[in-house]
């Protein structure tokens, strides 16, 4: 072999040694890259779903709405400044129904306008846990903090006066962006006689949605 062609060969082998250099390089790079993206997605994945089940936003803020606990849900409520009763007035389970008649449709307004949605649940088992409100600003009105729980979670719920014709609110209050009077206008005539039906001291089954 010639001078000129062992130097050519030579060249090109040391350019191509370069070549392999480089892209070993990128794609060390490139793999680099790729590593730190893939794992802020997981972060970000886990974070959201975190945040999806075990925070709410209402008005802009953010609540907690772990309730597996007699005092997260005493917490729940103190978060929306609610003062209730160290013990819950009665704890029963309730089923969602498949399909949702106009008394949950309108009730499940309520719950979409404070970061929630009963739709989710359908055809679940859920814990209805309900308190006695003790700072509401009328002293003469008995008014319960009703919650409904699945997972250890609140997922929707209300505030409520005892009266047939009282009022329900979110609970932001009744100063919430929905609120509804509870009448025979949306309540139907079976959870009234129900509800006329519970002993002295018990809560209201009007005070909710019932199957």
């Amino acid at each position: 072999m010639s001078i000129l062609g062992t130097y050519a060969f030579l060249r090109k082998g040391v350019v191509g040694v370069i070549i392999c250099s480089v892209k070993a390089k990128v794609k060390l790079a490139v793999i680099g890259v790729l590593g730190v993206i893939a794992a802020a997605l997981i972060t970000m994945i886990i974070f959201l779903n975190f945040k999806g089940e075990t925070w709410v936003v209402v008005a802009g803020l953010e609540y907690s709405v772990q309730a597996g606990e007699n005092e997260q849900r005493i917490a729940f409520f103190k978060q929306f400044g609610w003062e209730v009763s160290e013990q819950p007035l009665s704890v029963e389970e309730v089923v969602i129904p498949q399909e949702f008649n106009a008394v949950y449709e309108r009730y499940n307004q309520l719950q979409k306008s404070q970061g929630m949605d009963l739709t989710k649940y359908v055809g679940k088992t859920v814990k209805k846990v309900v308190y006695e409100i003790l700072n509401y600003q009328r002293q003469d009105t008995i008014v319960y903090g009703t919650l409904l729980i699945y997972d250890n979670k609140v997922i929707g719920g209300d505030i409520s006066s005892a009266e047939l014709n009282g009022f329900m609110c979110g609970f932001m209050g009744e100063s919430g962006a929905v609120s509804m009077v509870k009448s025979a206008a949306i309540i139907n005539e079976d959870a009234i006689e129900e509800a006329t039906a519970q002993p002295h001291g018990d809560i209201q089954q009007d005070a909710y949605p019932i199957d």
